[in-house]
């Protein structure tokens, strides 16, 4: 079976790339013979409309550029594969001006779909692929927000006689790295990408179940999601022309003090800490931080502040921390070499795994 990979990111370091890419692995496995086509590296000049390939020279376009060498993937594939990040609600305008052009494959003849819907007569429908899939992907939390993007894809598959055989939509894809998030289904997520692939050349159609999985929730609601995004975006500000590699982001931002500790708070262990009331503060020495949690019986709180009354205070750097929390390296070694300085309390401090624990979904 062939299957022509339209890729419709600009990005080559970003989420959708590296989804499509297990998507591809997947696809290989399955034994499929995959051509992949990158849009923003051809020269495709936008559609001027004129109708000159209805009714001048029929199914020839004016342009002399890079659609024709695509169109013969295209045309000579048994599954069509359009991979697009969310721009604006919509496909990325490299897939835009992609979709727009094949009007030359299309004729003059309009049929209907269904009572009410009409659609354009295929010019050669036995050089036409058999079906298509979509990747949609984006960092917005909702499958609601990608609901523009997916009714354009569902109405190019429906007017192009090409029904659809999987539609897979990643929200929330900054969050991907995190994977101390929601360990289990990141993981999962990923896996579902490379299974689509694998479905889709074996059985020619991607399951609902994993296109579901491929869509699972990372953030726990929309609050969390806001809270960890705005600390996403002001801290990729903060780092000026390197933030323009999102790998490196990536790599500052699932280190960043506020947002582990405020994975802290969420996961307090409420059993343990039934009867607990403490206040501890964090001073982040590198970056002039300073975050208090607070523990009132089960329940847990962070505030932006430096308070006086704590029953523990704990100093260290940023990174120290993260390589604590991340498991990198042993809390007590760290107190040993001095790394972390903690006062008042130490027994509170002995106790931290048992009422906080990382999250493992």
């Amino acid at each position: 079976m062939k299957v022509a990979i339209i890729r419709a990111n600009p990005r080559k370091n970003g989420h959708t790339q590296k989804l499509t890419d297990l998507f591809i692995e997947g696809l290989k496995q399955g034994k499929a013979e995959v051509t992949e086509i990158d849009l923003k590296s051809k020269k495709i000049n936008q559609c001027h409309g004129c109708y000159n390939c209805w009714l001048v020279t029929p199914g020839k376009c004016v342009h002399d550029d890079d659609m024709a060498s695509i169109m013969k993937v295209f045309t000579a594939s048994d599954i069509v594969v359009f991979s697009t990040p969310l721009y604006i609600y919509s496909v990325s305008g490299y897939l835009k001006v992609f979709l727009d052009r094949l009007l030359p494959y299309m004729k003059n003849e309009h049929l209907p779909v269904g009572s009410e819907n009409i659609r354009n007569a295929i010019r050669n429908p036995k050089q036409w692929p058999q079906k298509m899939a979509y990747i949609l992907v984006g960092a917005f939390r909702g499958l609601n927000t990608f609901e523009g993007a997916r009714k354009t894809l569902e109405l190019f598959s429906e007017g192009l006689q090409l029904p659809l055989s999987g539609s897979l939509i990643r929200p929330e894809s900054y969050l991907l790295p995190f994977t101390y998030l929601k360990p289990k289904t990141i993981k999962n997520v990923n896996a579902s990408f490379k299974r689509a692939g694998f479905e889709l050349a074996t059985q020619r159609k991607v399951s609902s179940v994993t296109m579901k999985r491929a869509s699972a929730p990372l953030s726990e609601n929309i609050e969390h999601f806001t809270e960890d995004s705005n600390i996403y975006w002001q801290e990729a500000q903060n780092l000026g022309s390197k933030a323009m590699d999102p790998n490196y982001v990536n790599s500052i931002i699932v280190r960043n003090p506020k947002i582990l500790i405020s994975e802290m708070v969420r996961h307090v262990d409420p059993q343990a800490t039934n009867r607990l009331k403490a206040s501890i503060q964090f001073d982040f020495t590198d970056k002039d931080v300073q975050l208090a949690i607070k523990i009132n019986k089960g329940k847990c709180s962070l505030e932006e502040s430096k308070i006086d009354n704590w029953d523990l205070k704990i100093t260290t750097s940023s990174e120290v921390w993260a390589q604590i929390f991340l498991r990198e390296i042993n809390a007590r070694n760290a107190l040993s070499e001095k790394k972390i300085i903690i006062e008042g309390d130490k027994s509170l401090f002995a106790r931290l795994d048992k009422y906080f624990s990382l999250p493992c979904d």
